[in-house]
């Protein structure tokens, strides 16, 4: 369940900003628990993003989720939304305990008539991997 308005940001605009909470119900081995989360999100200044598939127009949008005990930063999350494409191009997940990121990037952008399985099987066999 997510408490606040998360919707705030939508549609991007640089500026917008958003605060919310999120309610999860785990159960794992029939042990029920609840994690909750606090998010802070924020529509970034335009950037220009060069990808695999070409130079964008993006407006990053930044979350990051903070301890509910500490409200130190545990993890950022990075969109960076292309509204030319209607989808973010790049997106970053980043672990601020320990370092680690995880990077998806767009690697081809198609219109529906051109994506054909034999050219989306192209397309996934070139060298474009994450980072």
């Amino acid at each position: 369940r997510v408490m606040g308005d998360a919707d705030a940001i939508w549609p991007p605009k640089p500026g917008r900003k958003a605060r919310f909470r999120v309610l999860t119900r785990v159960e794992a081995n029939g042990v029920h628990r609840r994690v909750t989360e606090l998010w802070r999100c924020e529509v970034k200044d335009e950037k220009v993003l060069w990808v695999p598939a070409g130079r964008f127009a993006t407006l990053p949008i930044e979350c990051v989720r903070y301890s509910t005990t500490s409200m130190r930063p545990l993890q950022r999350r990075t969109w960076w939304w292309a509204p030319d494409v209607g989808h973010y191009i790049r997106r970053e997940f980043a672990n601020m305990r320990s370092g680690e990121t995880l990077n998806v990037t767009l690697c081809a952008a198609l219109p529906a008539y051109r994506a054909t399985p034999v050219r989306v099987s192209q397309i996934a066999s070139d060298d474009c991997r994450d980072e």
